[in-house]
């Protein structure tokens, strides 16, 4: 996020328009819906998979990795018939690798047996990472087209990962982190093949793969890599991701309500300073751990203050698990977070006074420019509870990234709830209509969100909420700003959108976000007299353009700056 203060320099300046765009060396990522036609026109087949529904021995819904049956008809049937958000976001996902007809699977030499035959360095999970997402992607594919090829290619994936030796996994570097996520994809993946029909039956999902897939991958990944409650904050929910998915897969009861307390509460966590439970990692906090003093309680998001990408992560990887938790009508007791039936249990986003969504919206707020309260708070203690590590303020790393997948409570709050988000998490709401792109294969997961999207939304905004489209390297900063005083104005002459920012002695400022952190800019604008300004802590000046549109060329990275013209 960029901060731009400018200043009078000279009486005779009395505004400073910024045009609609902003030339950055940041550049979308792949998908930018930019694709001139819609997909499914040309994908789709007349052959429409059907979905069917089981309730297990255990008690889980099938399908229910986090979207039901319900939902999965409900995208199939929006997608065919071309309804927005959900044409731009499939149009997004036909361009990648893990959707298209002839996705790249890593694990393999010869295409049907792994050639890994386990898990036990990062180069080797590498290929999980990525099989993980082509599994997932060609079975959203099969639902949505009803092609045959995709659906190969899915049970082709699964099938090899079916011949893993449980005996050849070994714990290796960060495997708690890294694991998590690809384990929830392919399982993810595997449950839209295992209860859709096929027209092919050497194609049919059967009790053999569900009996090969759970023995040599689910749960060697589940008992090496994720069996501990002790991670770092954003690294617990990685590992809780693991659990709560593989427990579902199988119809494990004592894993899933494991799961469901660790992401919670995590009582038994016996560092609380690091815990990423629910409870901790978005804590009220009630004293200065740096004085010991007590303070007026607040809810605080406690790994902002170690960088703004951990931040994040956490509130999309709170969003997943509520995700699965949600898929299977699961409710907790309203303090302890455990699994409960009774008359006041609540659901994940409820628990502990819509806890998620508080910290969702303090995050989005720091995110698009506000300055957010903070008292300084443990983020490692010892058994007895004393701080050890503090952090004492809000991190700015990556601060303004608009490219992370943390969308999901948007749709459940608006909709399932029946919330006015413009009111209830005002600066949430802005920095979701202001994201940049879909990450629908990023590592860290949550990009596949908007298969949830319910239809309410149809009606509702069409394609209000669809992700932003940009062109080549250009951002709209009108799009993309929040105004820090009362001297910057949104205005239109025509079809272009500026801002019109007034300068002053004291200084007027304005925030821009959805940017990269250095390199080149290009200001459009259009000047009456010069001022003086800085972004990032660097120095400009912006000459008298008399009033004709201009670019000034800001080289935010350079450590003395006078600024370009053409």
């Amino acid at each position: 996020m960029n901060l731009i203060t400018i200043d009078r320099s000279r009486r005779r300046l009395a505004s400073i328009f910024v045009a609609a765009g902003i030339a950055a060396t940041l550049v979308p990522g792949p998908g930018h819906f930019a694709q001139a036609a819609n997909q499914i026109e040309t994908l789709a087949t007349s052959y429409v998979p059907t979905v069917s529904e089981s309730i297990d021995a255990s008690g889980f819904k099938h399908p229910g990795l986090g979207y039901t049956k319900q939902m999965l008809e409900n995208v199939q049937l929006q997608v065919r018939t071309q309804q927005q958000p959900w044409t731009d976001y499939f149009n997004d996902i036909a361009g990648y690798d893990s959707s298209s007809k002839t996705p790249t699977v890593k694990n393999t030499g010869n295409g049907t047996t792994p050639r890994f035959p386990g898990l036990a360095s990062q180069a080797m999970n590498d290929t999980f990472i990525s099989d993980g997402m082509a599994a997932y992607g060609q079975a959203v594919m099969y639902l949505l087209t009803g092609d045959e090829v995709y659906r190969a290619n899915g049970m082709r994936i699964i099938r090899i990962y079916e011949q893993m030796d449980p005996t050849k996994y070994a714990y290796f570097t960060d495997a708690h982190i890294h694991t998590g996520i690809p384990l929830q994809r392919m399982l993810a993946g595997a449950e839209i093949l295992r209860y859709t029909s096929t027209q092919n039956p050497a194609l049919a999902w059967t009790d053999d793969d569900t009996a090969k897939l759970t023995a040599n991958l689910i749960v060697p990944v589940m008992q090496t890599f994720n069996s501990s409650n002790a991670r770092f904050m954003n690294q617990h929910l990685y590992t809780t991701i693991a659990k709560m998915s593989g427990a579902i897969f199988t119809g494990n009861v004592a894993e899933y309500n494991k799961a469901v307390e660790w992401f919670t509460v995590n009582e038994d966590a016996v560092d609380q300073g690091q815990n990423g439970a629910i409870k901790a990692l978005f804590r009220l906090v009630t004293r200065n751990d740096q004085t010991g003093e007590p303070v007026t309680p607040a809810v605080q998001h406690v790994e902002m203050g170690r960088d703004q990408a951990h931040g994040g992560g956490d509130i999309t990887n709170a969003e997943i698990l509520a995700r699965m938790m949600n898929a299977q009508g699961t409710k907790v007791d309203p303090v302890e977070g455990t699994v409960s039936t009774a008359p006041n249990a609540v659901g994940p986003y409820e628990f502990l006074d819509d806890r998620i969504l508080t910290a969702a919206e303090l995050y989005a707020s720091f995110m698009v420019g506000y300055q957010i309260p903070w008292v300084p708070t443990a983020s490692r203690s010892d058994p007895d509870g004393n701080p050890t590590v503090l952090y004492y303020g809000v991190s700015n790393g990556v601060r303004g990234r608009t490219s992370m997948a943390l969308w999901d409570l948007f749709y459940y709050y608006q909709y399932v709830r029946g919330l006015d988000m413009t009111q209830r998490a005002p600066n949430f709401t802005k920095y979701f209509s202001a994201r940049g792109y879909n990450n629908w294969s990023g590592h860290d997961g949550g990009g596949d969100y908007w298969l949830g999207i319910p239809a309410q939304a149809a009606q509702a905004e069409g394609a209000k909420y669809g992700v932003m489209s940009s062109v080549g390297s250009i951002r709209e900063v009108e799009d993309r700003y929040t105004a820090l005083d009362s001297n910057t104005v949104l205005m239109q002459e025509g079809t272009t959108k500026f801002l019109r920012v007034t300068a002053t002695t004291a200084g007027t400022s304005l925030a821009v976000f959805g940017y990269g952190g250095g390199g080149t800019y290009g200001i459009r604008i259009r000047t009456n007299g010069t001022a003086t300004g800085t972004v990032r802590g660097i120095s400009f000046k912006l000459p008298d353009t008399q009033g004709q549109w201009r670019y000034v060329v800001l080289p935010i990275a350079s450590d003395e700056f006078q600024g370009y013209v053409f």
